[in-house]
């Protein structure tokens, strides 16, 4: 029988999830097709790296292992960790459980998605998915309402034989938990062992010899909406240990030795020289029986030892047997530990790695060499965990905020998981952006992160639980920001995520932040009052987003994680509850809250629900201060909806930062459209529109910053999109000077992404065309340079890039000779688009070998010859006879190189 609630979870499943781009935006709107010209650059950081969950490492060739990471997919080696390839970017979600590859083919890898940690900030999977080629590529193979993977184990032998523990939801109940087996390779599953819609399994070990014998944990696990430090349901009845020995025809609970309380959460591991020694870390409700056990009769009996279990318990209980020598354990908590004496007592690893460890793995050819993950990133030992080498080269940075300044070359601030506070450039003049060009801010975890818009050299973050400060970075001074005490009750109740602001008016000096109250500063922080009374909607909320009108500063906004959404008009005197007038079921997690630059009384509004076990996007607008709301969530596809922010230009543009992905409207909200492209899927938890250089920044929750030029969307409307031809106005063309470089790096030195050099140039086509041509023309009309587009005359958004240089002579010439023989003939004009690979046939009909010479340097509007002087010059696009033409300025580096 299917209940009602896991009838509703199939449905929503079936017509949403299969495909997370299913729901097309409507006519007028960005067209998907025109995306491809859409192009993101990754500038890290990768220093400070993202937590790993497991490791897959093939035994015959340990210099090649997949790493799976906790929110950015899955990462593959084959030179010992020098380089990664990232190999799980454009699935349907990103976050990782488990990993495995076949040990009798490599090139079978199995993916479980939805990280296996209970953690606030987690996000959740959609079942499984198969490589057949080395995770090259993937299909989906099932298992969509599993949510979160524990493990997975695969017949030694027999690749089709595949055993999936499934955790399932963690803030509700579902039905697809337990244990699965396919003997198909993944076509069916059967759930071979299921307790109830509460509980899942968390680990699974297959006897190193025997594999229809394998040891099963479940675990009985629930947050509830509150960003709170402890799990409320963290322990249950459901958690226990079975063993199958027949493949999991039958199942028995093993309970002899072990804990008789409610467990946490538990993993067990098989020592593979001598399987009859199994160790078990068991954290449970009666904490004087949690700690190591050790059985020696392969799982059937056990025996306590050490009181060793980690804290808090379902952020860790993992632990890893030394494949060769029984007596040697590693326990994996904030700090690790190793045990010499079978489990008795427990001595830390060699320090080195960052805290919070998750995963291991043992080299069973030298167990000397190891690999160890955990919050910090992906760490290898050689001498038996004695030291460690970080191997921070991959951009899996978690952030959970992103801002920009107002510098010419403007500094990305943000703050992220268990990682601190860090700053860098969006770009440099020596390169692109390395690993030492970012600086810390603050340590802890890392949330919101700021610098003042005429000051960049004052810097406010934050640290988990309101723990504030402001950095003067010219003299590293650090100024504590600490609300006042609160009468009656003490310190105000602070969200992990603290949000706090500057005014957008006046000399900017107005700090605004917010707990259970409101509280504000009129010196950057310093002095802080209270300006309102409890703000939320029970005992346990605080404020979660806040912010400030653009037109009248005494309208302000308080939105919670209990989901309270209130409005003064006063400046505080007086506040009104607004959030029963929003079109949603129950309350919701305000997530953002953005009031417009454009127009008096318009506010925006963005609730994350997966906390109330509600995985829809909500997205409202109200243009009355919050009276009346409209909900323009539209064809935003199902996951949750991190963030909202307005355009700095146009008021119809929007950006979404979604659960899987960044989505644009061009019609404020009428229509959505998904402008990830070359970016990975991955959770956006914030999105920064820099005022004037015409980008946005993703700050990603598991694949650090990335930069997008948004210069023609935000041009883009109606009339634009459904035009014959439209060309739209490049950004200024900035001559940044060089800089020396500050020398080369290893494989493991990471380069972010280099913009190229000059601007881009748009120009977007409702058809194909016969012919099109691109030229800059000087104050005096005069054609300096003509640039070809591959494939220009087809239909979509065409990007190019003009380096701010002029024809060389070649050019010129054959230039001139293509443009006579394009008079003679449209055949002409279509091999003088022929680019490098066809530009010999164009140069020949054009009449010149000059132009073909000059066709190998066409391609993107590089090579060229002179640089052009700065000064004002006009791009010209002509298609099949209509001309076009837009503004380009040409301008010098704006600040002195220091």
């Amino acid at each position: 029988m299917i209940r009602p609630r896991t009838a509703l979870c199939l449905l929503l499943t079936a017509t949403t999830l299969t495909s997370l781009a299913a729901q097309q935006p409507t006519a007028g709107a960005l067209p998907v097709d025109w995306v491809s010209s859409l192009e993101w650059r990754a500038v890290g950081p990768t220093g400070m790296s993202g937590r790993i969950i497991t490791y897959s490492v093939l035994e015959n060739d340990p210099s090649t292992y997949w790493v799976g990471s906790a929110a950015g997919g899955v990462l593959k080696t084959t030179n010992n960790g020098q380089t990664f390839e990232h190999q799980f970017d454009h699935e349907n979600t990103y976050a990782i459980g488990d990993i495995q590859h076949a040990p009798s083919n490599p090139d079978i890898v199995w993916v479980g998605t939805g990280e296996q940690n209970p953690i606030r900030s987690l996000s959740y999977g959609d079942g499984v998915y198969k490589s057949t080629d080395g995770g090259a590529t993937w299909t989906h193979m099932g298992l969509k309402e599993s949510f979160m993977i524990g493990r997975i184990a695969i017949h030694p032998t027999n690749p089709d034989i595949v055993y999936v523990g499934a955790q399932g939801r963690l803030y509700g109940p579902n039905e697809q938990r337990g244990l699965y087996k396919t003997t198909d390779g993944g076509q069916t599953w059967t759930k071979i062992l299921h307790i109830d819609d509460k509980t899942g399994v968390i680990d699974v070990k297959m006897h190193p010899n025997d594999p229809d014998t394998l040891l099963i944990v479940t675990y009985e696990r629930q947050r509830d909406a509150y960003d709170g430090g402890t799990i409320p349901h963290a322990t249950g009845p459901g958690a226990g240990l079975y063993k199958t020995t027949d493949g999991g025809q039958n199942f028995r609970e093993i309970t002899e030795g072990l804990p008789a309380s409610d467990w946490d959460r538990t993993g067990v591991s098989y020592c593979q020289s001598n399987p009859q020694v199994v160790y078990a870390v068991v954290a449970a409700a009666e904490r004087s029986e949690t700690g190591v056990y050790r059985s020696a009769d392969g799982g059937e009996s056990w025996t306590k030892g050490a009181n060793n279990a980690g804290s808090p318990h379902y952020y860790y209980g993992k632990i890893y047997a030394d494949p060769v020598d029984e007596n040697r354990v590693y326990v994996l908590s904030v700090s690790s530990s190793v045990s010499t004496d079978g489990g008795q007592t427990f001595g830390p690893i060699g320090r080195g790695p960052h805290a919070d460890n998750h995963a291991m793995w043992i080299n069973p050819q030298n167990n000397k060499h190891i690999l160890l993950g955990n919050d910090g990133g992906n760490y290898v030992s050689y001498n038996q965990a004695q030291s460690w080498e970080h191997m921070n080269n991959v951009d899996i940075a978690t952030f959970y905020h992103v801002a920009v300044d107002n510098q010419p070359i403007y500094w990305i601030y943000g703050g992220l998981q268990d990682n601190g506070t860090w700053a860098g450039p969006n770009r440099t003049r020596s390169g692109g952006v390395t690993n030492e060009d970012w600086v810390s801010i603050g340590g802890g975890d890392g949330f919101v992160t700021f610098a003042h818009p005429d000051k960049p050299y004052l810097v406010w973050s934050e640290s988990q639980g309101g723990s504030m400060s402001r950095r003067d970075m010219r003299t590293n001074q650090t100024t504590r920001i600490s609300p006042p005490q609160i009468e009656g009750q003490g310190r105000a109740r602070m969200n992990w995520k603290t949000p706090m602001i500057l005014s957008n008016h006046g000399d900017h000096n107005v700090f605004y932040t917010a707990g259970n109250v409101m509280f504000r500063s009129e010196n950057l922080g310093d002095g802080l009052v209270q300006i309102s009374e409890e703000l939320t909607l029970t005992d346990r909320g605080a404020a979660t987003a806040i912010a400030e009108d653009h037109f009248d500063a005494n309208t302000l906004y308080v939105g919670t994680e209990d989901g309270a959404l209130h409005v003064t008009r006063n400046l505080g005197e007086s506040w009104e509850e607004i959030h029963a007038r929003l079109p949603v079921e129950g309350p919701r997690w305000v997530a953002t809250l953005e009031t417009s630059k454009f127009a008096r009384g318009r506010v925006y509004v963005t609730l994350d629900a997966h906390r109330s076990d509600d995985d829809n996007p909500y997205v409202m607008v109200s243009e009355d201060y919050g009276q009346n709301w409209t909900n323009i969530t539209s064809n935003l596809p199902w996951g949750s909806s991190r963030t909202l922010r307005e355009d700095a230009v146009n008021p119809n543009v929007l950006y979404v930062g979604h659960e899987f992905g960044v989505y644009a409207s061009i019609d404020r909200g009428t229509s959505w459209t998904k402008i990830n492209n070359n970016m990975p899927t991955v959770s956006s938890h914030e999105i920064a529109v820099h005022p004037t250089a015409g980008e946005i920044v993703a700050g990603t929750h598991g694949r650090s910053f990335w930069i997008l030029d948004v210069t023609a969307i935000r041009q883009m409307s109606r009339d634009t999109v459904t035009a014959a031809s439209h060309l739209y106005e490049p950004a200024p063309l900035v001559r940044w000077r060089s800089q020396p470089r500050r020398g080369r790096k290893g494989l493991n030195g990471f380069v972010g992404g280099v913009p190229p050099a000059g601007t881009p140039i748009y120009y977007s086509l409702a058809r194909d065309a016969d012919e099109v041509s691109l030229e800059i023309k000087d104050r005096s009309n005069t054609t300096i340079r003509t640039i070809q587009v591959p494939n220009g005359n087809t239909a979509g958004l065409h990007k190019v890039n003009w380096n701010g240089s002029a024809n060389s002579p070649a050019q010129a010439a054959g230039g001139a000779a293509r443009r006579g023989g394009q008079q003679r003939g449209r055949g002409a004009a279509r091999g003088g688009r022929g680019g490098a690979a066809r530009g010999a046939r164009g140069g020949a009909r054009g009449g010149a070998r000059g132009g073909a010479r000059g066709g190998q340097q066409r391609r993107g509007g590089g090579g060229g010859g002179a640089a052009v002087a700065f000064g004002s010059y006009t791009v010209v696009l002509t298609v099949d006879g209509t001309q076009h033409s837009a503004k380009v300025q040409v301008v010098d580096d704006p600040e002195p190189i220091k």
